[in-house]
């Protein structure tokens, strides 16, 4: 027997799999988003670095920036992002990391201007505003085809042996996964900021957008881009 084998190494709370790293920790405060989160970062100060001449200069016209910045620094930081249930706290540490760099953008023109203003002026959208889109656009889909996604929507919101139900009367529950609790908050967002999607609804649950055509084929460009929840 080795002895020299410590335990506590045969066992990590975080693991990767198709290239993203996922923590077993999923119901705690963050919801196991710090991993993922982090290493997003770390990927985009890569790209950013990468540009570090062109974004320090003075004779580059900042539509150029801003353009090349989406392309590929912004991408970076969101990339799959969508599919984690992201906590205020990590919303709000991508956040300034994008804030940040939008500012150096500036080249200090940006004194006294607020983060939306400064998003605004970038014509970039805020980590927020991208998110929700993406997570949008995702559910669509697999709201369009939820036989091919049946292992998906079972997870989201169905009831297992042993376990309080996630959903009562058509309305989540405190208890219920946080996935299912984001969806929700998306869904307020969308039919809080698009007539069209509010006026189908109705007076019926939000869940009822699963099925609701005007939601599933809307393409949501009426949503405020700049606008953040933890700003």
């Amino acid at each position: 027997r080795d002895t020299r084998f410590n335990i506590k190494h045969a066992w990590s709370p975080e693991v990767v799999h198709l290239g993203s790293k996922c923590c077993v920790r999923v119901l705690d405060a963050d919801h196991g988003s710090i991993a993922e989160v982090s290493a997003s970062i770390a990927r985009a100060n890569k790209a950013w670095k990468s540009f570090w001449r062109l974004w320090s200069s003075a004779f580059v016209d900042l539509r150029l920036k801003t353009q090349l910045y989406r392309s590929v620094v912004f991408s970076s930081l969101l990339s799959g992002l969508e599919s984690l249930a992201i906590s205020n706290n990590q919303l709000r540490k991508l956040e300034v990391w994008h804030s940040n760099k939008l500012r150096l953008l500036l080249l200090g023109a940006a004194p006294g201007l607020t983060n939306v203003a400064v998003r605004a002026l970038c014509n970039v959208s805020s980590v927020d505003c991208s998110l929700k889109l993406r997570r949008i656009k995702m559910w669509q889909n697999i709201f369009l085809h939820p036989k091919n996604n049946t292992a998906v929507l079972t997870a989201l919101a169905g009831s297992f042996p042993g376990l309080p139900a996630q959903l009562r009367d058509s309305h989540v529950c405190d208890h219920a996964n946080p996935w299912l609790k984001q969806l929700v908050s998306d869904f307020q967002y969308v039919v809080q900021y698009c007539p069209r999607v509010r006026h189908a609804l109705g007076i019926r649950s939000l869940l009822h957008l699963t099925k609701c055509p005007e939601f599933l084929n809307e393409t949501f460009r009426c949503l405020p881009r700049f606008v953040s929840s933890v700003d």
